[in-house]
C-alpha cells in the first residue's frame, strides 16, 4: 500500500494498514517500528504512535529494548483478531466509530426503519447515538447506494451488503468502504441509484438485445408471397416539354417568386 493511498483514505485506513503489517511481522517473530513503516509506507509519527498505544494496551510487548540510537524490538503479546484495535496513544480504547459500526449491523437486521428506530435499536450501554448522528450517517449511506429512502423510512438494500465493517464518512465528505478498500461516493457526485430501482449510474455498456433468430417456415413463405404480390410502382412518363425518356433528369431552377400583392411581392 502506497503512502498516497493511506493519506487519501485517511487515518482510519492508516490504522488498519499498520495493524495488518504488525500481525504479519508478529507472526514471524520480533519486529521493529521501522519494519512496519517500510511495509506500510506510513509516516514515522503515525507508526510510532500506534505501536506505543498497542504496547500500553498490552497487545504488544517490548521484547528487546534498544540502546540509545538503537530501535526497540516488539512481539505480539495477544492477537485480538483481524480488525484493527482502536487505541489511543496512552493505551485507552478509542470509541470513535463504534456507534456507526453498531448502526451498520442493526440496519441490516431491521431492513426498514426510521431514524428514531435505528437510534433506539443501535444503542448500547457504552454509546447511545444521537438522532442527528443517525440521520447524517443514513443520509450518506443513501447517497452511496446502501439505503433507499422513501419519506422518513429507510430501506437497507441487501444486495449492497459488502461485509461486516461499517462504511466510513471521511472528513472530506466522502464514503469509504473498508470491506471493498475503496471510496464509493464523493461529494459532488450524484447519488448512486441501484439498478433494481430503475436507474443508477452507468456501469459499463448496455446489454445487447438477443437476436430474434430465424423465422418459422410458414412465416417466411407468407412474407415471400407478400413481397411477390406487391404492386410495381408506375413509370414516370416523359415531361410535357418534349423530354426524352431516360438520360439525365432536367435541372430545376430556383423556386418561383411569389405572385400577388402580399408581403412576398414587396418591391422598392
Amino acid at each position: 500500500m502506497s503512502r498516497q493511498r493511506v493519506d487519501r483514505q485517511g487515518r482510519m485506513e492508516t490504522r488498519e494498514a499498520l495493524w495488518a503489517a504488525i500481525r504479519r511481522l508478529g507472526s514471524a517473530g520480533e519486529f521493529t517500528a521501522k519494519a512496519v513503516r517500510l511495509e506500510t509506507r506510513c509516516s514515522r509519527d503515525q507508526t510510532e504512535r500506534y505501536i506505543r498505544g498497542l504496547t500500553r494496551a498490552g497487545i504488544l510487548e517490548v521484547k528487546r529494548s534498544g540502546k540509545p540510537g538503537r530501535p526497540n524490538y516488539y512481539r505480539l503479546a495477544r492477537d485480538p483478531g483481524a480488525e484493527a484495535p482502536r487505541v489511543r496513544a496512552d493505551g485507552s480504547e478509542a470509541r470513535q466509530g463504534r456507534g456507526r459500526a453498531q448502526m451498520w449491523k442493526t440496519m441490516r437486521i431491521l431492513r426498514d426503519f426510521t431514524v428514531r428506530d435505528l437510534a433506539v435499536h443501535a444503542a448500547t450501554e457504552e454509546h447511545q447515538p444521537a438522532l442527528g448522528e443517525v440521520e447524517t450517517y443514513c443520509g450518506y449511506l443513501a447517497r452511496a447506494g446502501y439505503l433507499r429512502r422513501r419519506g422518513e423510512v429507510f430501506t437497507f438494500l441487501r444486495s449492497r451488503w459488502t461485509g461486516p465493517r461499517a462504511p466510513m464518512i471521511q472528513r472530506v465528505k466522502q464514503v469509504y468502504d473498508p470491506n471493498l478498500g475503496e471510496v464509493v461516493w464523493r461529494q459532488g457526485e450524484p447519488p448512486y441509484i441501484p439498478p433494481s430501482t430503475g436507474g443508477g449510474q452507468a456501469r459499463g455498456p448496455a446489454p445487447t438485445p438477443p437476436h430474434p433468430g430465424p423465422l418459422p417456415r410458414g412465416e417466411r413463405e407468407k412474407r415471400g408471397r407478400t413481397r411477390r404480390s406487391a404492386p410495381t410502382p408506375p413509370s414516370i412518363p416523359p415531361s410535357m416539354g418534349g423530354g426524352r425518356m431516360g438520360g439525365s433528369a432536367p435541372t430545376l431552377g430556383p423556386p418561383c417568386a411569389p405572385t400577388g400583392t402580399g408581403e412576398g411581392d414587396e418591391r422598392e
